[in-house]
């Protein structure tokens, strides 16, 4: 059929008038289906509670807390703790929740529905920092809890606050005796190096207790004592090996049986005055005796024999003279040449030569003294001798000993700046530990003081300010909207319904559509005659009508028994909703 005219209002009632049924049917149907699953929905009741976040009581600038972390991430930890299913699991035992779904959920299901119907909130201010930038404050967070029993809701809302401001307390108490736990053992560490460093101090010290700064003017002092010391043993030394060779040319020049006394009487003669005596009593005995003679030859042999006596001091005197001129004149060419130059290598060759002059006269074989002596001057030269030969090694001991103790000072004063160095670097170790340990003892004193705010309560907390209350009206479903939804969907299924069985019928319904489809007069109109044929076609419309609302209904009853409620269930509700009708 081809449409020649806008439809106008009355076309509109005839297909209403018309398509009644197909439109009312699916209306109905669907607005009673909805209706019913309104009334039938469990009503759901939630209950809040706001729990304000308190600031630290006691002044920062007197007690400075040592949790650091942030309310929002300490606010993460408790929810994912009292999120936790072995949480959940308390809670549930405890109100003996979701019992009806027992048999056909499974725990984890359950558990994943309890999460969904616990919310948190948190409450946000806005604010200026300290450096005058806009910032978000955490000031409040709220705790809500939805069911089906007000009482329950109210009871495991409030258990659920609690929960959080115990979790609260207790990750804060933690965290503080974490800290103090913490600084007490850095504490017992840094007291154990401290007294490591100062043993390895103490050890050093007497190790090198002679090394040490404060000992190095000490041991200067020694070092120019002992030199002082040395060179008056020195000059002592030599001074006894000088008497040593002149008492042993006296002894020589000496005769052991006789007593050489001159003509007053006073004295022995020393062996220079018997050597000039021998040689003028030679000159007399020669005019007598020839020089075979057993006089002359006993004289000459004691006239030889005191020479060399006399003779062997100035020698020695005579080679340290000239010792200590060539060492003087190696002192004056040592700062203008080198070690090769000619004249430095043959000074120290002769003052070499020398040395040995010197050395082999003094270790010159000492001569034997006579058996039983008679003569007092040859035996006090003895004794003298014998003094002098135990005084020269005892001062060549004691020289060899003056030199060890320079050397030793002279070695501890060398060592002194590394020692000092050493000692320095210990000291800072010591004194870096020292301040370590001050600064961790301060800190253990302020995580004990923040320990203690922390379990008297003092410190930050969370506060009920709004407890949980017992809700009077359910949360949800909202009936009213959800039957303005089913007349919405009614009216619109029967709208659509009704205008798409118009739209398939392809038959003539007024003489308008007939006139613009054939474009003829219209002559007579005949009335509607019903048939027996028709009458039986619109009992079987009426009773498709009839199953298919049945079935929708019965669709609608599954829907309810799979979805929403069990069967016994759905009626107990039904019948309380209705008897709550207000019917007169």
């Amino acid at each position: 059929m081809e449409q020649t005219k806008v439809m106008d209002i009355r076309d509109v009632w005839r297909i209403i008038r018309k398509r009644r049924w197909i439109i009312l049917i699916p209306a109905i149907s669907i607005f009673t289906v909805v209706t019913l699953i309104a009334y039938i929905l469990p009503a759901i009741y939630k209950s809040e509670t706001l729990i304000l976040i308190e600031d630290q009581k006691i002044p920062l600038e007197y007690v400075q807390s040592t949790v650091t972390s942030q309310v929002e991430e300490r606010l993460n930890v408790i929810n994912q703790r009292i999120m936790s299913r072995t949480k959940l699991e308390e809670i549930m035992r405890k109100f003996n929740l979701y019992a009806e779904y027992n048999d056909d959920w499974t725990r984890e299901e359950i558990i994943e529905k309890m999460r969904k119907d616990i919310a948190m909130e948190i409450v946000s201010a806005q604010g200026v920092s300290k450096s005058g930038q806009p910032v978000t404050f955490t000031v409040a967070f709220k705790l809500s809890y939805e069911g089906k029993d007000p009482r329950t809701v109210q009871a495991v809302t409030s258990e659920l606050a609690s929960l959080y401001i115990g979790e609260n307390l207790k990750v804060r108490v933690d965290a503080s005796a974490m800290t103090t736990r913490f600084v007490s053992d850095e504490l017992k560490k840094m007291e154990t190096e401290i007294a490591r460093i100062g043993k390895d101090i103490s050890d050093f010290k007497q190790q090198h207790l002679d090394e040490l700064p404060e000992q190095m003017q000490v041991n200067i002092a020694n070092i120019d004592r002992y030199e002082r010391y040395l060179e008056t043993n020195h000059r002592d030394l030599e001074m006894a090996k000088s008497n040593l060779v002149f008492l042993k040319g006296q002894l020589v020049m000496t005769n052991a049986d006789a007593t050489m006394i001159s003509s007053s009487g006073q004295r022995v003669l020393s062996p220079k005055e018997q050597l000039e005596l021998d040689k003028t009593q030679m000159i007399s005995m020669q005019s007598k005796l020839s020089d075979n003679h057993p006089d002359m030859i006993e004289l000459k042999k004691r006239i030889a024999r005191l020479e060399s006596e006399v003779n062997s001091g100035g020698e020695i005197k005579t080679l340290k003279e000239s010792l200590a001129g060539k060492e003087s004149e190696l002192a004056a060419i040592a700062s203008k040449y080198t070690e090769k130059h000619p004249d430095v290598v043959r000074i120290k060759a002769e003052i070499e030569d020398l040395k040995k002059k010197i050395e082999a006269v003094e270790n010159a074989p000492d001569l034997e003294y006579a058996s039983n002596p008679t003569n007092p001057a040859y035996i006090n030269l003895q004794t003298q001798i014998e003094s002098k030969r135990l005084e020269i090694p005892a001062l060549e001991q004691q020289e060899k000993e003056y030199k060890r103790l320079i050397e030793y000072y002279q070695q501890k004063v060398a060592n002194a700046p590394v020692v000092d160095k050493t000692l320095a670097s210990m000291q800072s170790d010591y004194d870096v530990a020292r301040t370590n340990y001050q600064a961790l003892t301060n800190k253990e004193t302020q995580a004990k003081i923040s320990e203690s705010l922390e379990n008297r309560q003092q410190g930050e907390r969370f506060a009920i300010i709004d407890p949980a209350q017992m809700p009077e009206e359910p949360y949800k479903p909202n009936r009213i909207a959800i039957i303005f939804i089913g007349f919405i969907l009614g009216i619109g299924a029967g709208a659509g319904a009704g205008f798409l069985s118009e739209y398939q019928d392809q038959s003539f319904s007024s003489l308008d559509d007939l006139r613009g489809f054939a474009n003829l007069p219209v002559l007579a109109v005949i009335p509607k005659v019903v048939t027996p044929h028709e009458i039986l076609t619109k009992r079987k419309r009426c009773k498709v009508i009839l199953v298919s609302s049945l079935i929708t209904f019965v669709v609608g009853m599954v829907v309810v028994q799979f979805f929403f409620f069990k069967f016994d269930i759905f009626l107990i509700k039904l019948f309380r909703e209705v008897h709550k009708l207000p019917i007169q």
